[in-house]
């Protein structure tokens, strides 16, 4: 019964620190700016909303670029990893085009079984 209670309760202190880390880290950051920058001329409160705005904004930005350019290619080097996965698919790719009748659509499934051998093989 303890050892449960102690599990659990070890299980929430795990959760709760992954949630409340990252605003201690946060805070922690915003003192140390405003004591680096020496903007003890603009009162704390104002500035931790304007670091904080322009840290968004910032975050936004990064965000975007990321998502647009990077992931993408994080996307693709993963898919090129999952070996069954591209096996699994060009087996599947190879059984419809059996069933198909001649015209474009077969050029591109043969085109993509082709690409598929080239990715099961690297």
């Amino acid at each position: 019964m303890l050892q449960s209670k102690i599990k659990k309760w070890y299980t929430d202190m795990r959760y709760g620190s992954a949630v409340a880390t990252p605003i201690f880290s946060y805070s922690s950051f915003v003192l140390i700016a405003y004591n680096f920058t020496q903007a003890s001329i603009i009162p704390f409160p104002i500035f931790a909303a304007g670091f904080t705005g322009g840290l968004i904004v910032m975050f936004i930005t990064i965000g975007g670029v990321f998502r647009t350019k990077q992931l993408s290619t994080d996307q693709d080097l993963l898919y090129q990893q999952q070996k069954e996965l591209i096996r699994t698919q060009r087996i599947t790719l190879e059984a419809i085009q059996s069933l198909m009748n001649e015209g474009d659509k077969k050029t591109e499934v043969l085109e993509r079984i082709q690409y598929l051998k080239k990715l099961e093989t690297h």
